[in-house]
């Protein structure tokens, strides 16, 4: 039972660390994108209406799963979006929203909380960068917003052992994606399930607790390097020791 113990320990350490390269190899393609738009924003920082028009054919280019493309002034007002003005999305400032701030602060990313999108009306989470021209000064800010549906995709994993889940949560603990009910567990604050508190800011590791949904799991945990996210990656107790417990069964029916 002990090894058993200890080898189910082992592989969710690894699921999770795996499920985290993953994201962080996707969200080094947002970095991309938010570099391509700061050529664009530069070029075209005193044509509002033209750069609007230019970052809603970018977004046009893209999957689906990317929700808006914005350059945004450095008081916080958004100057062009891909959200074209016929559309009636009327000017609106995000200087309250912690992927700005973050940027502004110098931030390599700034990473937003799971939002309604102002667009779409779906759950979406922002990414920002400051941008800087040739002499060093910022001038804008561009932020990519992206549907929280796409990571439940970055997720899924092969043959997973019955009940077991992988959960995406940002440093606030909140369920940001979920690879069972993730609709009914988006947008959750999980900081108080006793699971979550025993990891607390450990950066990697494995841990036994009764995950949110009161199933016991032996479970891997690690944080990505591109954002303060975390990966837990949960394989029901009873699953995990049930080769053992056979084997204790057999052992007794010869025994006897």
């Amino acid at each position: 039972r002990a090894a058993h113990h200890t080898r189910a320990l082992t592989d969710a350490i690894k699921l999770a660390k795996l499920t985290s390269a993953r994201l962080d190899g996707y969200l080094d393609g947002v970095e991309d994108l938010l570099d391509t738009t700061a050529v664009l924003v530069l070029a075209d920082l005193e044509r509002p209406e033209l750069l609007s028009a230019q970052l809603s054919t970018l977004k046009g280019r893209l999957p689906d799963y990317v929700n808006a493309i914005q350059a945004i002034a450095l008081d916080g007002s958004v100057i062009a979006s891909s959200a074209a003005a016929g559309q009636g999305i009327e000017p609106y400032a995000v200087a309250d929203r912690k992927y700005f701030k973050e940027a502004i602060a110098g931030e390599s990313i700034g990473v937003g909380e799971p939002v309604l999108s102002r667009t779409t009306g779906k759950l979406a989470v922002a990414f920002a960068k400051r941008i800087v021209d040739t002499a060093g000064k910022v001038r804008v800010v561009a932020s990519v917003s992206l549907r929280l549906e796409n990571f439940q995709n970055l997720l899924k994993a092969e043959e997973l052992p019955p009940g077991s889940i992988i959960t995406l949560l940002n440093e606030n603990n909140v369920v940001l994606a979920r690879t069972q009910d993730a609709s009914a567990w988006i947008g959750k604050n999980l900081s108080d399930v006793e699971v979550v508190r025993s990891i607390g800011r450990r950066q990697e590791g494995g841990v036994e607790g009764v995950s949110a949904d009161g199933i016991n799991r032996l479970a891997g945990f690690t944080r990505l390097h591109k954002v303060p996210w975390w990966i837990y990656a949960g394989i029901p107790r009873d699953v995990a020791l049930a080769p053992a417990q056979a084997a204790l069964w057999r052992t007794l029916l010869w025994s006897g």
